[in-house]
Parts: C-alpha cells; sequence; structure tokens
C-alpha cells in the first residue's frame, strides 16, 4: 500500500452520469489485484475520502470508474488530466483467482470490480463467462464477450442479470465471481449455494477511513462482524449472514 499524489493521465465519460479517470502510479498498478480498490481525495473541501475499485491496469497506470451520485463524485468531474490527486492503495483482499470456469456477475457499477479480473484470467490462459445487467441501455458498460441484461429489454436480454446466472449455471462452472447491489449479491449467493457452486462476492459499503480503524463499513458474517474494507471487499458468500442486522445497529452493540 502506499499513500501519494497520483497524475491524472486520462478522464472520459462513458454514460449520462459515468467515468473512467486514469491515473499513472507504476506501484498501484502493480500491485494492484482484482478486487481491490483505492482511496481518493477528492478535493480540499472534503472531508473523507472515497473509495474506488481498481478497474484496469496497463503498465505505470490505473484506472477507476466513477458515477456521479452527489458533490462530491460531482466534484471529481472537473479534474482533468495534468491535475494530481492524492491517493491511498492499493487496499483491502481481492479475488481467489482459483477457478478453471469463472462465471463473472457484474449488476450497475459493480462492473467496476470485474474488469481487470476477467483481463487476468484471460492472461492465465482461462476466459470466464462474463453477465452484466443494467437498467437500461443509457446505463450499459460492457466489454467484448459479455451478455447483457438490462431491466426494460432496451439492450440484451430483459430482466435481471441474476436470470442469465441461472441459466449459465446449467453450463457448468467451478465459481462465480460477482459484484453489484447487495439484493443482487444476496439472489447471487443463494442460487449458487443451490447449485452447489462456490461464489466469490465483493461488497459496496461505504468506507470512512479504508484501513479498518473506524468500523463504518462492517458487515455481519457467521464469525461476527467483519470490516469490508479490510476483511474485504471480497467474501465468500457463504460467510455473509444477508439477513443480519443493519451494520449501525450491530455497530452500536459491540
Amino acid at each position: 500500500m502506499i499513500e501519494g499524489k497520483c497524475q491524472i493521465i486520462e478522464k472520459r465519460q462513458l454514460t449520462k452520469d459515468v467515468y473512467l479517470m486514469v491515473f499513472e502510479n507504476a506501484v498501484i498498478a502493480s500491485k494492484s489485484r482484482p478486487g481491490q480498490f483505492v482511496h481518493v481525495n477528492i478535493g480540499p473541501r472534503s472531508v473523507l475520502r472515497r473509495p474506488f475499485s481498481v478497474y484496469d491496469t496497463h503498465r505505470d497506470t490505473f484506472s477507476i470508474l466513477f458515477k456521479v451520485v452527489g458533490q462530491g463524485t460531482n466534484r471529481l468531474t472537473t479534474y482533468r488530466p495534468g491535475q494530481f490527486l492524492y491517493v491511498i492503495g492499493p487496499l483491502g483482499h481481492g479475488f481467489p483467482m482459483e477457478s478453471s470456469s469463472p462465471l463473472l456477475v457484474g449488476g450497475g457499477m459493480g462492473v467496476a470490480s470485474l474488469k481487470l479480473l476477467n483481463k487476468r484470467f484471460s492472461k492465465e490462459h482461462v476466459k470466464p463467462k462474463v453477465l452484466l445487467g443494467f437498467e437500461d441501455a443509457k446505463a450499459v458498460i460492457s466489454w467484448s464477450g459479455s451478455q447483457i441484461s438490462t431491466n426494460d429489454g432496451s439492450v440484451g436480454q430483459k430482466g435481471m442479470v441474476t436470470d442469465l446466472l441461472e441459466k449459465e449455471l446449467k453450463a457448468g462452472t467451478d465459481a462465480v465471481y460477482a459484484c453489484g447491489p447487495e439484493p443482487m449479491l444476496k439472489k447471487v449467493s443463494q442460487i449458487a449455494s443451490k447449485n452447489k457452486v462456490k461464489a466469490y462476492v465483493c461488497l459496496e459499503k461505504f468506507m470512512a477511513c479504508g484501513v479498518g480503524a473506524c468500523l463504518s463499513c462492517v458487515c455481519q458474517t457467521k464469525y461476527g462482524l467483519a470490516r469490508v474494507c479490510k476483511d474485504g471487499p471480497v467474501f465468500d458468500s457463504k460467510d455473509i449472514v444477508w439477513d443480519g442486522k443493519r451494520a449501525q445497529e450491530d455497530k452500536g452493540q459491540a
């Protein structure tokens, strides 16, 4: 893990509210593993850093995807190539690459955690099947070979990405790798369990410190509370208590 200034090399708008930002930092690029994230200070008026999955790496650069959802991420859109941001990373535990027939499942911005995983598997001559789900055609972010579903059917199959998962599991796989909204991950976990297939999920939580000190991102597991930033963000899905108490309630009773 390193902390320092990273120069912005590229910023590109992918959809109405989603951007790709590329940074130059050889250490973060070389050390990042699929599923890990970086913590970015988005400006002098920002009290807390923001976590972003490492989307991809190329030699001396790494990239993130971010969606404009508030003042902080809106401010991030104002930065231009040539400027610098303070970044900590890579952080967290990534996906274990133990599969010979991986099935990747992403929902919405969850695709940000899967691009590098797909790339690293391919470098090992293992070709994953990739299933990506979005709200509609305007929200689609995909790459070559991926199957798409949209809620309204405007692109790909109509329905949820978990519908695609149930179909693809019949063709056989030894592990599912998923990232997206928690209801989607819960459904992925249930489907994988029903089919007796191992599943790894990358959880999306609010993270204040990013290094496990503040306990703002805890989740309930079979072994007690876990810090998503430090103990995750990738977990074996069978270890997550999906219907457990809300993280803040658990924190207050600890």
